[in-house]
């Protein structure tokens, strides 16, 4: 037989000097696992001195603080330790926790008593619903821990909420719901490092919701895009969150995370990086490598088109557009500028690109520029590119501002501000467009009528009748109006500022379906023609001899009018035209004089009507004039 102790403290002394109150509560051990039994009677009343609450299962008391502060606790027996447990706070092994506790007692376990990473806590789940009992330890978080993230300074989550009964798409903006921290503590399981500072970007990469702060990559739980903690902390789980910093010379600040070709691109202002981790991302196979050194836009977020990535810079006053890929010679990674030939082309301040595989088609904006989109098309055959076009779209005639634009498939959808209301509109890239069929259905052999805003309408008669647009015009804002089924040419007039009416008189074309829309210019400048001579096994511009251009030559498909203006240097514009008649659309070609030297002299091709145009290729023919002749 021996005897066990249990030391309560029940306050700590005003002076500092120690404990006061200590309580001792002896009991002789007749048989060893012997309950400490407690009772409620006179020897030790189940409230001491109104600070303790205590209560007995089975093999288990349990001392409860009624004022909610900590105190001393220990305990001791005569058996060398054998024979009486005491757990408060924590123990140095799971196995000194007993099988019956109160419901929600927290403990921690300490581990290597030199790392504070190891250690971990638990909590006791009793069987079925009661508050003491047996039951079983599951893994918690510490102590008066921070929980988790402020969902107010997260990222916010928008959610399609469907259409109302005017069908309006409805969506729902709002905090998400990050989870809580549920296991370990700031040491074991620490915060993810984008708390306390900025998330500059997000991205998604193999079943991860990617965050970049500064020089770090923060990953979610595989497959848990809301979860930044790991589950547990006894073991590391290829599924945990990963946090990894980028091991470089340089002040780096990662702007942007693409995933291309089974890894994940890092842009910061200056360098790029390469996050790869196999067929299993995880902890142990993440790696951060430095690839290349190339200067981006910091306001653009590079985007995937193909094989490639691309991604604006500034150059100056103007801006270029880099092409990123891996070389399949080399298998490094490198660029190719695709603005090479029109150095001064793209304006500064791009704010955002965008493009198409679908239609081997990139598009950009520039703030500088608000209703101006610049358009590259590319063709790429055996791994050479056979077409590198830039273009670009003016809407100044028709909006104050684009808003933003997207691609789906070949579609690009814009939204943009007119007359002070905004409104989404799609531009298809398809070879052959449709018209409006609002009112009815194109007949077989209806033209297509390229107005932009068209909407189509049912006139009768030949008097003025008046129609609502669905969208504001200006009193002076120039609109056309053709019979649908002929093409035939109606007259508009009558727009009211910042009203949705316009008066259209049929006219001559009469009664049916017409279209009726905002009329733009098509136009094309050709490039200056230069003069190669022979040089080598090739040839190189020269200017040992002056070029002066006869003519040229426009082949066509599918077109009904085209206008060929030429303006040699210090002298007037001349304008040469070329129409199929009435609404006819055929093939062709076009010959038109020139007769002026091929420098300084800019040559335009024109179709500001509403039928369509496709030029197919141009040829001039000239004549050399050479300046001297070699003496033999």
């Amino acid at each position: 037989m021996g005897y066990g102790t249990v030391t309560v403290r029940t306050g700590e002394s005003t002076s500092g000097g120690g404990c006061a109150d200590a309580i001792n509560i002896q009991k002789a051990l007749s048989n060893e696992g012997e309950a400490f039994m407690v009772a409620a009677d006179t020897t030790f009343p189940t409230s001491v001195s109104g600070a303790f609450v205590v209560t007995r299962v089975g093999t288990t008391t349990r001392f409860a603080g009624v004022d909610g502060q900590d105190f001393p606790f220990s305990v001791s027996d005569g058996l060398g330790g054998s024979g009486l447990g005491g757990v408060y706070k924590e123990v140095n092994s799971i196995d000194d926790l007993p099988v019956t506790a109160p419901h929600n007692f927290k403990v921690k376990i300490i581990g290597d008593l030199e790392l504070a990473q190891d250690d971990y806590y638990v909590k006791f789940s009793v069987a079925g619903d009661g508050n003491f009992g047996t039951g079983t330890w599951e893994e918690t978080n510490g102590f008066r821990e921070s929980l988790g993230l402020n969902q107010q300074t997260m990222p916010l989550k928008i959610i399609s909420k469907g259409k109302n009964a005017q069908g309006v798409d409805l969506f729902d903006v709002n905090v998400a719901y990050w989870d809580n921290r549920q296991a370990g503590d700031n040491d074991s399981n620490p915060h993810p490092s984008f708390v306390g500072t900025t998330i500059n970007n997000m991205s998604w990469f193999k079943n991860r919701l990617v965050m970049l702060t500064d020089d770090t990559v923060v990953m979610s739980e595989a497959g848990e895009p809301y979860n930044f903690y790991k589950v547990t902390v006894t073991q590391l789980l290829d599924s945990a969150p990963i946090d990894v910093t980028v091991a470089t010379n340089s002040i780096t600040n990662l702007r942007y995370a693409v995933g291309y070709q089974e890894n994940l691109v890092l842009f910061s202002d200056r360098e790029q990086f390469v996050l790869r981790g196999g067929q299993l991302l995880s902890n142990d196979t993440v790696s951060i490598s430095p690839i290349t050194n190339f200067e981006i836009n910091p306001k653009v977020s590079p985007i995937a088109l193909g094989a490639y990535l691309y991604y604006p810079f500034n150059r100056n006053d103007f801006s270029g557009v880099h092409q990123y890929f891996v070389n399949a010679n080399t298998d490094n990674y490198d660029a190719q500028e695709i603005t090479e030939h029109v150095p001064s082309y793209l304006p500064s301040n791009i704010s955002v690109i965008k493009g198409s595989s679908v239609e081997n088609i990139l598009i950009a904006m520039s703030h500088d520029e608000p209703t101006t989109l610049y358009v590259y098309r590319y063709f790429m055959s055996g791994g050479s590119r056979i077409l590198s076009s830039w273009s670009k779209f003016k809407f100044d005639h028709c909006c104050t501002n684009i808003v933003d634009f997207e691609f789906i498939e070949g579609t690009l959808y814009l939204i943009m501000i007119k007359a002070g209301e905004t409104h989404l509109l799609k531009m298809p890239f398809q070879t052959v467009l449709s018209n409006p069929e609002n009112v009815g259905s194109p007949s077989a052999n209806e033209p297509n009528i390229y107005l932009d805003f068209a909407s189509d309408a049912n006139l009768t008669g030949t008097a003025a009748q008046s129609f609502n647009l669905g969208f504001k015009i200006t009193a002076t804002q120039e609109m056309e109006a053709y019979r649908a089924d002929t093409g035939a040419s109606a007259y508009t007039y009558g727009g009211i500022a910042n009203a949705g009416n316009l008066s259209v008189t049929p006219g001559a074309a009469g009664s049916g379906r017409h279209i009726v829309g905002i009329p733009y210019t098509m136009k094309y400048t050709f490039s200056e023609q230069l003069f190669k001579a022979p040089a080598g096994t090739g040839k190189t511009p020269t200017n040992s001899a002056k070029l002066m251009i006869r003519s040229g030559t426009v082949f066509f498909d599918k077109t009904n009018a085209i206008d060929i203006k030429v303006t040699p240097a210090l002298r007037g514009e001349t304008t040469q035209s070329f129409s199929q008649g009435g609404t006819t659309i055929d093939d062709g070609k076009f010959k038109f004089g020139v007769l002026a030297p091929a420098d300084n002299t800019v040559i335009t091709l024109e179709n500001s009507g509403a039928l369509q145009s496709d030029i197919q290729s141009a040829e001039f023919e000239s004549y050399v004039a050479p300046r001297s002749e070699r003496i033999r």
